[in-house]
Formats: C-alpha cells, structure tokens, sequence
C-alpha cells in the first residue's frame, strides 16, 4: 500500500512533531514516521532546558533588557565562535515566540525561571526556563498539539515505522520507504524532513565516528537514522570534531554503555560544589585541576582519556564533613551504595580500595600522597588546584567511578541555510530537508553545551520549516 502527502516528517520528537504540527496547521497533509512507540524521542530523558531572550515571562519577573542579538553573541562568546552563525540567528530569533507558544499551549515551568543556569558555561543574563517536569512537561503539550491536527485530518502518525530508504528519482527525494509491522510500505511527498535525532543509541557509529566508547543516556532508538538515509546521497556528515563528552555519571560493572540520566549524579561543577576529592584515571594519576571553574576545560580533560573514564576519591573525614558529593544520597546513603553499586567503592587501605575499583595500586598510593603534601604546602604544583581544604588520610577510603557520557550527539547531515540536505559538493538535494539534532547540536553550541541551545532550536527551526512547508503547499 502506498501513501501521498505533502510532507513526510521522519521522527516524533523535538523538532518532528513541531514540524510536523504546524505544516498540517498551514495547511499540508502530513505523514509522521516515528521508530519507536510513542512521541517524544530525546525529551523522554531531558531536563529540557529552554532559552529565549524577550520572552513574555522574562518581562513578568524583571528581565526588560534581553535581545535575540545579546543571546546571538552571549553563544558565539561561550562557544569561541564555534557555531554556525546563519542557524544560531535564526534560532535566536524565533526563541521568545517559541517559550511563549509552549507556554501558550499548556506548558509549566518551575517558579525561578528565567534564571541563570550554572550547571552549563553561564550567560550574562536570566534567558532560561526550566519545565516543570523537564522533558515530560513538553512531551504532555506535543501529545495534545498531535492529537489535535490528527483530529482535523491532515496529520497522520504511525508508531514502530522506521524509515528504511529514501525514494530518489531524477536527483529529487520524491518519498520514503518504511516498515510497517513487517511490511515495507511506500509514502511519496513533495518534501521529507529528517527529524529523526543523534546516534546515542548506535553504539558501533558512535565509536567509528569519534574514537572512544559511548556511555549513553539517550534513549536506544537514537540510530543516526539521517546519516544512514543519506548516505547513498552523498551528504557529508558534519561537527565530528566538535564532540566532547558530559562529565559525568556513576556507572560501573561489566556494562558501562548505558546510564540513566534520572540516576543520582555525582556533584562535579565546582561552580555548585568546591571538590573535596581528587579525580584519577585507573593509572591512579590525577589528570587535571579538579576546581577548575571550566566545564569545557573538565570536558576536554576526560576526553583526552581514551577511555572516558576516571574515580574520584576521597575519605571519610570528606564523606563525613564535606557537601554531599552525591546530594541524593548523602553521606549514609554513599556509605549503603559502597558494594552495592557497581560504580562506588570502600576499603580501609588506598591499596584495598585500587584492588576493588580497578585503580593501579601504586600510582594510586603516590598520588594521594602527592596531593596530602601539597595540602600541607598550600600549593598544588602539579595542577595549580586552589581549594585544598583536608588531606585524605582518614579511611575507610572511597572511590566512584565516573564515565564520560552522551545525551546528544554533535555531528550530523549538512544543510544549507534552508535546512535543505546538501551533497557533497555544497548543492542542495531537492525535496530533502534536516532538522534538529540530526543536523548535529554543534550547529547551535559548538562543542560547549549552551543552556537551552539543544531543545529551543530543535523546536523553534522545526516549526520555522513546517510552516514553511506547510504554506508553500496551501499557497
């Protein structure tokens, strides 16, 4: 059986259904494939963070001074000028009317928002907004938004369809092939937008493309489906240099591939929490300042680690007066987690404790010593640390162990300014378009995280590209 449409969106989440809503609210009879079962694709996991300077709530708690332009350069200042100017304006600009819309629509967010977000490199002002309940919140206000085009007739949307091929004739994307419970079917359309994510569910792409192993906490359909659709089309896969992994999450034991996002977090930002511990690799040897106020400098630290793995260590007089590394825990609940979670360990000896985590024993032993001393001198030589308040030498010992992870993933197809797919030569492939996170986050963020600059563009420029759509057709 086959389908016509006027536009086939491949993916149901944050830019999909944006896109896929507001084409068939212009005007288009819109078929929505989505791999999995249910909307929402990276949201599921998200904290979902929002940013947008000239908001309506900005106005209502004070902030009257905001422009799309101050956002433009507060982005191009933390990201080193690493983005690409032509989308990053446009994202800007649509990013208030994109705040108001959801909250228009239903969406809640937590009383201190817009406020400064301190857990990303930081903006000058307060342009983020936080949902209520994070990725959920936006997913409740997308089931309704689909469901109310589904009722008008011109939204179809079908669960587990994964799209297989694209259909090209004469040099144009004229349709899809797709499975439908076992059967490939066949949709034509005027125009088919690749909204279908990152690749932080393909663990063998992810390793070929950067080198090191993926700790994921995205969510397992995220296959890099646009890179493989279009690979026979030439396109070039862009914004592999800018990669750098989030530090980080507790995970442990024979399968480090996959964490969970909701799980208890260690507490790393020293802007939040002023590090009591030491961080070393399984050499034992510390590999970088551990109260470095960076994120990038600590992204790019366990990055140049081919393993994206390092313990941090300390002792029970930490554990017992320091802030709670682990705030969901606290200090009894990390003593319950030592042997049980397969990522916190114990021992009485530094030398117990390396032979349970994995840690060389010695370098260990000659690390810690190295930084007692220092506590002692007032000056690490080593890493230039600053805030050194005890020496560890108090046990029972502690270590977790930390991996580098991935929610996003910053390479992805080439678009024009358009966000039509491009080929290899530069030129724009008809009938084919891209969007959101399968055009790569380095786009919008470079390789530094910028609060709210992976979920706001995914919205705003796919719903910019549906009512482009959408309107071209009804016109």
């Amino acid at each position: 059986m086959n389908d016509t449409v006027d536009v086939i969106v491949i993916g149901a989440g944050t830019a999909g259904v944006p896109c896929a809503v507001q084409a068939a609210q212009d005007g288009a009879r819109v078929l929505l494939l989505e791999r999995s079962d249910k909307l929402g694709g990276t949201l599921e996991v998200s904290g979902a963070d929002l940013s947008g300077a000239g908001t309506r709530r900005q106005r209502e708690h004070g902030v009257l001074h905001d422009t799309p332009q101050a956002h433009f350069e507060d982005v191009v200042r933390i990201t080193g000028d690493t983005v690409r100017h032509d989308l990053l304006r446009q994202s800007v600009d649509l990013a208030a009317s994109t705040v108001d819309w959801l909250e228009d629509n239903g969406l809640k967010f937590t009383d201190r928002s817009p406020f400064i977000m301190m857990g990303h490199e930081t903006y000058a002002t307060a342009r983020t907004y936080k949902p209520l309940h994070g990725g959920a919140s936006i997913i409740e206000v997308f089931e309704t938004l689909v469901a109310e085009a589904v009722r008008t007739g011109r939204l179809t949307v079908r669960f587990n369809a994964p799209a297989t091929q694209l259909l090209v004739e004469d040099g144009r994307v004229v349709g899809v092939e797709y499975d439908d419970d076992g059967q490939t079917r066949v949709a034509r359309a005027s125009s088919v937008v690749l909204a279908c994510g990152g690749y932080v569910g393909n663990h063998e792409m992810f390793r070929a493309r950067h080198q090191r192993p993926l700790t994921s906490v995205g969510v397992p359909t995220s296959l890099g489906d646009a890179v493989t659709l279009t690979e026979s089309l030439g396109v070039r896969v862009v914004g592999d240099e800018r990669y750098l992994p989030t530090v980080g999450a507790l995970v442990g034991g024979p399968d480090t591939s996959w964490a969970r996002w909701a799980d208890p977090r260690p507490v790393l930002n020293s802007s939040l929490r002023s590090p009591w511990e030491v961080h070393v690799t399984r050499a034992g040897r510390r590999f970088a300042s551990e109260d470095h106020p960076s994120l990038t400098y600590r992204q790019e630290a366990v990055h140049a680690l081919e393993d994206l793995t390092f313990f941090v260590v300390f002792d029970e007089r930490v554990l017992r007066e320091a802030p709670p590394i682990v705030r969901e825990w606290g200090a009894d609940g990390l003593r319950a987690a030592a042997g049980s979670h397969p990522a916190v360990f114990s021992a009485s000896t530094l030398e117990e404790l390396a032979e349970q985590a994995g840690i060389d024993p010695s370098g260990l032993s000659a690390t810690i010593a190295e930084y007692n001393q220092a506590v002692v001198e007032g000056h690490d030589a080593r890493f230039n640390r600053r805030f050194m308040p005890v020496q560890l030498t108090e046990g029972p010992f502690y270590a977790l162990e930390i991996h580098g992870i991935a929610l996003d993933t910053f390479a992805g197809v080439e678009v024009d300014s358009s966000l039509r797919v491009v080929s290899g030569d530069g030129a724009p492939i008809d009938g084919v378009y891209a969007v959101g996170e399968a055009i790569g986050a380095a786009a919008m963020t470079g390789s530094v995280v910028c609060s709210g600059m992976l979920v706001t563009p995914c919205i705003s420029l796919g719903r910019e590209l549906g009512h482009r759509l959408g309107t071209a057709v009804a016109s």
